[in-house]
């Protein structure tokens, strides 16, 4: 019957393993880090937008540096000085991203299963809207845009993602919830694989399963890989060793270390 690898024909199983291991070693190159683009502190942001006056950005800084831990936007909330809001719609100038109100439009509960749980978790993200007609797909995400889950989103899904700024607590209550619902096409390999090992254990459960396709993609922590079958559609997920092996797929993502402390 054969089986395809993001489009090419492969006789067997057999034959697919080597393609297997030479994309997933391109897949992993060692690379250099890209620039991280310059972003407006969050807090030059609230000030400039008139949410807080330079004594509160003052006091703010003050207790976090006091701290020694926290996002600035949670010590100025903490403060008494803004909302939730204020901060989520700083983080959304800041990543020149809309606002999706996921507290109001809770449409993420028919696509929880599309993406696995623990890239979801991972980049706190959740995929909150789908149209099969307008070929695309919603990604809310906290603090920071991971464009590495967001283009392994278009990759899998064949859909243009469109990346978008949630409320904290809206994401982790969705999160949450995600955390409960059982998951049993999702298969998680924690130990350490390499890139042959990997391509080894996928080709098994493409063979068990009878497989007609085969797609994967990098994004943050993992090497997603996706099996469609008439059995059962099935996603591997990799990591820990894959991140040895690059340097950690956070070497293709903006660093956020400066920001998430901002925020």
């Amino acid at each position: 019957v054969g089986i395809s690898l993001h489009g090419e024909w492969f006789c067997d199983v057999e034959c697919l393993e080597q393609s297997l291991a030479e994309q997933i070693e391109r897949f992993l190159p060692p690379g250099q880090l890209p620039l991280r683009p310059h972003r407006m502190p969050i807090g030059l942001i609230l000030l400039t937008s008139g949410a807080i006056t330079e004594e509160q950005l003052r006091a703010g800084i003050q207790a976090q540096r006091g701290a020694g831990e926290g996002r600035l936007g949670a010590w100025l909330r903490k403060l008494g000085y803004i909302t939730e809001r204020h901060v989520t719609s700083a983080i959304g100038q800041q990543w020149s991203r809309p606002v999706f109100p996921l507290a109001l439009n809770q449409t993420y509960k028919q696509h929880e299963t599309l993406v696995p749980f623990p890239i979801l978790e991972a980049s706190r993200m959740v995929i909150a809207h789908v149209s099969q007609t307008a070929g695309s797909a919603h990604a809310v995400f906290e603090s920071r845009v991971d464009n590495t889950s967001l283009y392994a989103v278009e990759q899998m899904l064949g859909l243009r993602a469109h990346a978008c700024i949630g409320d904290e607590s809206a994401i982790e209550q969705a999160l949450e919830e995600m955390r409960q619902t059982p998951r049993p096409n999702e298969i998680n390999f924690d130990e350490n694989l390499g890139w042959e090992q990997i391509a080894r254990t996928a080709r098994s459960y493409a063979a068990t399963l009878q497989a007609q396709s085969v797609k994967m993609a990098t994004c943050s922590q993992h090497l997603w890989i996706y099996l469609e079958s008439p059995l059962q559609n099935t996603h591997l997920l990799f990591r820990n060793t894959v991140r040895e092996l690059t340097g950690g797929f956070d070497s293709f993502a903006p660093d956020d270390t400066a920001e998430e402390k901002e925020r």
